[in-house]
């Protein structure tokens, strides 16, 4: 039997500390070859969870990794975009 590992678990107010509706919250948890995570976007009264297809083998996080990362890339390319528009 594997240990239970340490959670981790955060949310973070997207609006200058105001903490209303907008946040990100992310979560990682795993405990005998089982792992649970997801990463919740809100704001305004909408939000979306981001989380992997299924959680039980390595594959499963490397799969879920690759999609994190493609969601992270694409926002990386608005911000450079939005930051061209200010100059």
């Amino acid at each position: 039997m594997q240990k239970k590992k340490k959670r981790y678990d955060k949310r973070v107010w997207l609006n200058s500390g105001a903490q209303n509706t907008a946040f990100i919250n992310t979560h990682f948890s795993e405990s005998n070859g089982w792992f649970d995570a997801h990463v919740k976007l809100s704001d305004c009264n909408r939000m979306v969870t981001i989380h992997p297809l299924d959680s039980e083998t390595e594959e499963d996080k490397k799969t879920y990794i690759k999609k994190l990362r493609v969601i992270t890339g694409e926002i990386d390319k608005l911000v450079e975009k939005l930051e061209e528009s200010m100059t």
